[in-house]
């Protein structure tokens, strides 16, 4: 199922969040972004509009972000710093970085790899 596509050189999400976001669903999501944005280069990513990890962890506390973030617990630091998205976005491979590093994430936080999407 389609979350993504590219508009005027940028991503977009097509399709609400699921109703039933969880934390594990959401980081497997923001994979898929970053699956999608490795095989589309060149395209503007559009930031927290496009992660599922960000419309779950700040969707209630607007002024407290990354509150529950898997990625928040994995680096110590909110808003995605400590990530590749941040410290190599302009590496010419920061999409494949990026992805690799949620990978790496979902493996540690569920001992298990992020199953393909069907």
């Amino acid at each position: 199922m389609a979350y993504f596509e590219i508009v005027n050189n940028r991503l977009v999400r097509i399709r609400d969040w699921p109703k039933r976001l969880t934390k594990k669903r959401a980081l497997q999501l923001s994979i898929r972004k970053w699956e999608f944005l490795a095989k589309n280069k060149d395209v503007e990513d559009g930031g927290s509009r496009t992660c599922a990890l960000c419309f779950l962890h700040s969707n209630d506390y607007p002024d407290i972000v990354c509150v529950g973030c898997p990625i928040f617990n994995y680096t110590g630091f909110d808003l995605c710093f400590g990530t590749p998205y941040i410290e190599n976005s302009c590496d010419e491979d920061y999409e494949e970085l990026e992805l690799a590093f949620l990978k790496k994430v979902y493996l540690d936080k569920y001992d298990e790899n992020c199953p393909k999407e069907k």
